[in-house]
């Protein structure tokens, strides 16, 4: 069966370049152009540094000179824990320049995530933040290579910042350059388990995607490309984001933070005109614009509302209230994209997630069993494309579950197809939590739980939040009534549990609710009314 798999990847793989879906170029490649044709254009800005096209390309060079001076070679992996800084586009680049393999890190990973990750990918670099709203990043990542790798090279942000580079010229140097279909980057799984699911997107993969977003928003040179949120999230990377941003040659600006009053002062400075954000970063932005018009965004003409699904009066207040079009987004780490136009009705806007974005897309529906449905049934989507990709790097288990024998990607997503064909997401199939666009397994958090020496029984819900979308409910059996969200949320993170799957609700219950096979009842949970 795995040759029958390989072989068809083969023929896939073979059509997606024939058809001119992947292009026979690297991201590298296409810095490179734009370095070429607009030098002296601004390249991206953190509104602290900022680069110019040329600036960036040559700045990149001198640092992968610095990597291969250190022994890195094609293919070796590079982990990156990192804020939304020019530094780290630095990076980036300077990795797809020679073939690095980089990994960008959440920053809400922490031990459990992390040395998962090391012990998965082998890296050969580690590059950590310093420190960050007063957490000790360089602290985390020492006691991380500690216990997982001790040999692992470990690189803050600051040291990499004081790099001197005159020294360093990669146009002398011998390397062996990347090509279109070497793997370009690994990003994380949305809803992994402990150690996240990890993904190889090559070149000509990642290139797709960021080429048909950036089209799906009549993107062009004279865009200003604006990122809140971390980019460590690959829709923040790709979609088109960072990379498919200065692709087509547009200047991107970075922010540290995502709060309304940073995002509502940097559209008017930078005049932006695209921005994409979370259903609860649009809300609070609406929210702010309320007490605060001081600023002017008229500049602004698309946000990309993705990561959750955004309700239809949200997408209605928005579009009023901050002026310009809401373009709905439905994605995911393994490639699939789908959106709404840009001229589509406003129904349609509010209550699709539109056509892929790729024309390559395929999907089907299917029920429990794996058929498909009749036209107008809903049943969990699976797709197949040329930004898709066709298994998990290393991971048969998470294959044999997630992918079908002819390497369609199953999402794991109930939806209908409405409107001639556009795709309607109804909710998950699996329970996977969505909180501000963070995908939370509730198994994880309950293994955690049971970690806790007094808790017998433990139990992990989502539940509908006007801010974060769905909020963490944990409920659970005790022998200690004292305990509180406040002590639980501190022991978990003592634990190392990422700090976006913390409980924003937790109660201990007298008995827990079961059905009559004895299991859980997780469904009258889901239902029960919390106590204030």
């Amino acid at each position: 069966m795995e040759k029958d798999r390989k072989s068809f990847e083969k023929e896939l793989f073979e059509k997606y370049i024939s058809e001119g879906y992947w292009r026979q170029e690297t991201q590298w490649d296409r810095l490179a152009a734009q370095a070429e044709r607009l030098p002296d254009k601004l390249a991206v800005t953190d509104d602290e540094r900022s680069l110019t096209f040329s600036e960036l390309l040559n700045r990149s060079k001198a640092y992968a000179a610095y990597f291969l001076s250190m022994g890195l070679k094609k293919g070796d992996a590079v982990i990156v824990q990192h804020l939304n800084a020019v530094s780290f586009v630095e990076m980036l680049y300077a990795c797809y320049a020679v073939g690095l393999l980089i990994h960008p890190m959440l920053m809400s990973y922490r031990e459990t995530e992390i040395t998962g990750v090391i012990e998965k990918l082998k890296p050969s670099l580690y590059i950590s933040a310093d420190n960050y709203m007063g957490f000790d990043y360089a602290a985390l990542a020492k006691k991380c290579i500690a216990e997982s790798d001790p040999g692992l090279k470990l690189l803050t942000v600051s040291e990499f910042e004081k790099i001197d580079l005159s020294g360093y010229d990669l146009d002398s140097m011998t390397y062996e350059a990347p090509v279109f279909t070497d793997s370009s980057i690994i990003v994380s799984s949305s809803g992994s388990t402990g150690i996240p699911k990890l993904i190889d997107r090559t070149h000509a993969n990642y290139i797709h995607c960021q080429m048909t977003c950036a089209k799906s928003i009549d993107m062009t040179e004279n865009d200003i490309e604006f990122i809140p949120m971390p980019l460590m999230h690959c829709w923040n990377l790709c979609g088109p984001g960072l990379v498919g941003s200065l692709s087509e040659g547009c200047t991107v600006v970075l922010s540290k933070y995502n709060t309304p009053d940073e995002i509502m002062r940097l559209i008017d400075k930078y005049k932006v005109t695209v921005v994409a954000l979370v259903p609860a970063l649009i809300q609070a932005c609406i929210e702010y614009r309320k007490y605060d018009e001081s600023e002017d965004i008229s500049s602004l003409r698309v946000i990309q509302a993705g990561g959750s699904i955004c309700s239809p009066e949200l997408v209605s207040e928005a579009m009023d209230s901050l002026g310009c079009v809401v373009q709905q987004i439905y994605g995911m780490s393994e490639g699939f994209v789908s959106a709404t136009k840009l001229d589509d009705e406003l129904e349609t806007i509010v209550t699709t997630q539109g056509y892929p974005v790729s024309e390559g897309s395929e999907m089907k529906l299917v029920d429990a069993d794996g058929n498909e449905v009749a036209e107008g049934e809903t049943g969990e989507l699976l797709v197949r494309g040329p930004s898709v990709v066709t298994e998990y790097y290393m991971n048969p288990e998470a294959n044999a579950r997630s992918f079908t024998d002819d390497l369609f990607y199953c999402t794991g997503d109930e939806a209908v197809l409405v409107q001639n064909g556009r795709i309607r997401i109804l909710g998950r199939v699996v329970e996977l939590i969505n909180r501000c666009g963070e995908k939370i397994t509730p198994s994880e958090v309950e293994e955690m739980l049971m970690k806790i020496v007094t808790v017998k029984e433990a139990a992990v819900v989502g539940k509908k939040d006007s801010a974060l979308g769905q909020r963490i409910c944990a409920y659970v059996t005790a022998e200690d009534s004292s305990l509180d969200l406040a002590a639980v949320r501190r022991k978990l993170s003592e634990m190392g549990l990422a700090s976006f799957k913390l409980p924003d609700r937790f109660e201990i219950l007298s008995e827990m609710p079961h059905t009559g096979v004895n299991k859980i009842n997780k469904k009258l949970l889901s239902q029960k009314e919390d106590r204030v």
